[in-house]
This record gives structure tokens, C-alpha cells and sequence, in this order.
């Protein structure tokens, strides 16, 4: 996971699975970006392999710990098939996603 600052928004971009190896790390990174008052938060999913049901659920918590902070957190570069789970899960509608991380950084200003 690698972390970049553009102005307030923080982008954190995951390569590799989500699982039960890394979902720790996970975890604290996203910990760390949604600490501050009004959290902006971008999850760069482009290089992601794999997402556990523990993963999705990390995401509808820091998507409410933004949103109850008065932030917001988006998620881009999500493959067909994970796009597809996530919407069958009822998580389309409720997460901020964008094909491109140009489009959600473009829509977060």
C-alpha cells in the first residue's frame, strides 16, 4: 500500500489482495488517514488482486467514519467482476466510485 498527499485529499493505492495477510495493514493505513477532521480519502484500487468479505467491510466503515466526520471517501480503478460483487452486495450504491483515479480526484474537489 502506498500513500500520496495532494493537498487534502489522500490517495492510498493497493497492490496485491486484501485478505487475511494483509488486511491488518489495511486496516491501520486507512486508520490513519481518516484520524483527521474531515477526512478525504481516495482508495486507488487499480493494482488491487483480491478484496475478502473483511476487506468490503473495512470499506463501509471508513465510508462512515468520513462521512460522519464530515469527509469523504471514494474508491476508483475497481475491476468489472469486484464492481459487480460489490453491487450484487448492495455496496455500488452506497460507496463513491469512479472508473479512473482522474475522475474521483476530479470529483472530490
Amino acid at each position: 500500500m502506498f500513500v500520496e498527499q495532494g493537498g487534502s485529499l489522500s490517495i492510498m493505492a493497493v497492490a496485491g489482495p486484501v485478505d487475511s495477510a494483509t488486511l491488518d495493514q489495511f486496516r491501520a493505513a486507512l486508520d490513519g488517514l481518516t484520524a483527521s477532521p474531515a477526512p478525504q480519502v481516495l482508495l486507488d484500487c487499480q493494482n488491487m488482486a483480491y478484496i475478502s468479505s473483511r476487506g468490503l467491510e473495512l470499506l463501509v466503515k471508513y465510508h462512515r467514519v468520513c462521512s460522519s466526520q464530515r469527509g469523504r471517501f471514494a474508491v476508483c480503478g475497481i475491476s468489472p467482476k469486484l464492481f459487480h460483487a460489490m453491487d450484487l452486495l448492495g455496496l455500488g450504491s452506497l460507496l463513491n466510485t469512479f472508473e479512473t483515479r482522474s475522475q474521483a480526484i476530479e470529483a472530490m474537489r
